[in-house]
């Protein structure tokens, strides 16, 4: 079974985040890896169009990558000098002993990126506790803001 027919299968709101690995913050995670408990699945997801909301987090759209189940493990094992994760939502401050630790984080989430493989799928979520919404594009010429406008603001 493929990630996407895995992850439509099941309503995003019954999906248990597990441990979100977020490279990219800004107000919440923009860019990271998400592993899932239910359904077991793992993902790259970037975020390619948000929402403001000015009583709380802003909506998020992603998209979402394919990633092989144990990817978020081997991640955690590459940097554990920088400590495990402090909360289900975690953003790693890029801090290392010397230069080629930090070289070879930086080569592994760009190794990441290349065997991450892309899918039709969109995501949408605020906090990242939970997924508001998953779809599979099907209309490229929808503009994305109109998507988020259809979401409601909860999470």
């Amino acid at each position: 079974m493929t990630l996407t027919q895995q992850l439509l299968a099941v309503p995003a709101n019954k999906w248990i985040v597990r441990q979100i690995v977020a490279f990219d913050w800004y107000d919440g995670p923009r860019t990271g890896i998400c592993k899932l408990s239910f359904p077991e699945a793992e993902f790259w997801f970037e975020c390619v169009e948000e929402k403001h909301n000015s009583e709380g987090l802003d909506l998020r759209l992603c998209t979402v990558s394919t990633l092989q189940l144990g990817t978020l493990d081997q991640v955690l094992k590459s940097l554990a000098e920088l400590g495990p994760p402090a909360s289900p939502v975690w953003t790693p401050i890029w801090r290392f002993a010397d230069s080629s630790q930090r070289r070879d984080a930086d080569i592994m989430v760009a190794h990441l990126l290349q065997v991450a493989e892309s899918t039709k799928l969109l995501i949408c979520a605020a906090s990242f506790r939970s997924i508001l919404g998953c779809w599979e594009r099907k209309d490229e010429t929808t503009p994305l803001i109109d998507l988020l406008n259809e979401i409601p603001f909860e999470d």
